[in-house]
């Protein structure tokens, strides 16, 4: 079918006309606020990541073997581990620098390409479950203060959006469609794949199997009771985090040893901290992270401390109403954002060297859809008055546009 049909086909407009044009919308909002992206230089961080990638493609390149732990395999050294905290498939990502002549030019274009395509990604697929939801989540993810600079500097990456909707609609399809194990495996093989490429994400891992029991604890029988459910999600798990899982059960758990020092016996971490990073007690450490947050809002922090407060009234507030009125069971899974922001705000807080905007993105974006599902069900399901759903709308309008500002 050509451009000129799909464009007077009322039938294709009506089901895919607003997504074509929300989808140009965040890119041009996108395009708009990496304005000066070429002008920063490159951070330590990117140079760290893309120097295992370039060894490999560039002939005058030196090889810099920065691993800690590898395999050899049919006569060639595998990296597996670069830190306690870093997969050899983080720099992964890295490749397509190859392409570039000017390496600081690709890590720049890069960096772009892969927030559109995640912003994207998450948009059309929250979208078509919840045109409501998928818009103005994606509006007030891509309008983040949080984001910016550091997104444009190649500290803050949004690679995770694209791993929790695609989890998302494999669960969605498995519960909801049929219950193939494919789809079982597809979803915890994409969280378990994220954690090992970014080992921040297993916040967000962690937070969603602790807000998924206390929610949807029947579900968990489903898997929990099939021998078969239950081996695909062991082997998914174990493919996803493979390089964690063979590192650490060769080499005495250092990972998660340091995370359980970090928390409970600083004394003896501080020994052999992460990157030499002393740390203190755990009050002074969340003091300092909740410090260098405010400082990613301009001068702005009290008003999105005050949006954080709202959010927890107000899901308070519906939480009370679905309970007393016998829905609450059929609207559950409007909360389970909201309970994996809060959990994924507790891991931030009590982990080492987690205080950059880096760390905090996240938060995201369990953020956001907790803002905006929390909303959806105060004007669909508890409160029906049009005046309710203006105020809504003015709301989360006026947010976007404060984001877009600060």
């Amino acid at each position: 079918m050509s451009i000129g049909k799909l464009l007077n086909d009322k039938h294709y407009l009506k089901k895919y006309g607003w997504l074509l044009i929300i989808s140009i919308l965040l890119f041009i909002i996108s395009i708009i606020l990496f304005n000066g992206y070429l002008q920063e230089g490159m951070d330590n961080d990117e140079v760290l990541r893309i120097i295992p990638v370039i060894q490999y493609f560039n002939r005058n390149a030196t090889p810099i073997n920065q691993s800690i732990f590898s395999i050899h395999l049919f006569g060639h050294v595998i990296p597996i581990m670069f830190k306690e905290y870093i997969s050899s498939l983080y720099p992964f990502l890295y490749t397509p620098i190859v392409l570039f002549n000017n390496y600081f030019i690709g890590v720049r274009v890069m960096h772009l390409f892969y927030f559109i395509a995640s912003i994207l990604v998450f948009f059309i697929v929250f979208f078509k479950a919840n045109r409501f939801i998928g818009l103005w989540s994606s509006l007030i993810i891509v309008t983040s203060p949080l984001l910016y600079p550091e997104l444009r500097e190649g500290f803050v990456h949004t690679w995770h959006f694209i791993a929790v909707a695609l989890s998302f609609y494999f669960f969605k399809i498995f519960f909801n469609d049929n219950r193939k194990c494919i789809y079982l495996f597809l979803a915890i093989f994409i969280l378990s794949l994220m954690t090992n490429i970014v080992f921040y994400f297993s916040w967000i891992f962690a937070a969603f199997i602790l807000a998924s029991l206390l929610l949807f604890s029947d579900y968990w029988l489903i898997i929990i009771k099939s021998v078969k459910y239950v081996i695909v999600s062991i082997l998914a798990v174990f493919l996803g985090l493979f390089n964690y899982v063979i590192y650490n059960i060769t080499n005495g758990y250092p990972t998660f040893m340091k995370l359980y020092l970090s928390i409970f016996n600083t004394s003896k971490y501080n020994k052999n901290p992460i990157d030499y990073h002393r740390l203190g007690s755990i009050s002074k450490e969340i003091k300092i992270k909740i410090l260098s947050l405010s400082h990613n809002f301009d001068g702005y922090y009290t008003i999105y401390f005050f949006v954080l407060i709202l959010l927890i009234l107000l899901s308070s507030f519906v939480f009370y109403v679905l309970i007393k009125k016998g829905k609450f069971k059929e609207n559950r899974v409007y909360f389970l954002p909201f309970l994996i922001f809060l959990f994924t705000l507790f891991f931030i807080l009590i982990s080492p060297k987690a205080q950059r905007a880096g760390h905090f993105v996240f938060l995201f974006p369990a953020y956001q859809l907790a803002i905006v599902s929390m909303l959806y069900v105060l004007k669909e399901k508890i409160l029906h008055q049009k005046l309710v759903k203006y105020i809504i709308y003015i709301s989360l309008s006026s947010f976007v546009l404060f984001n877009f500002y600060v």
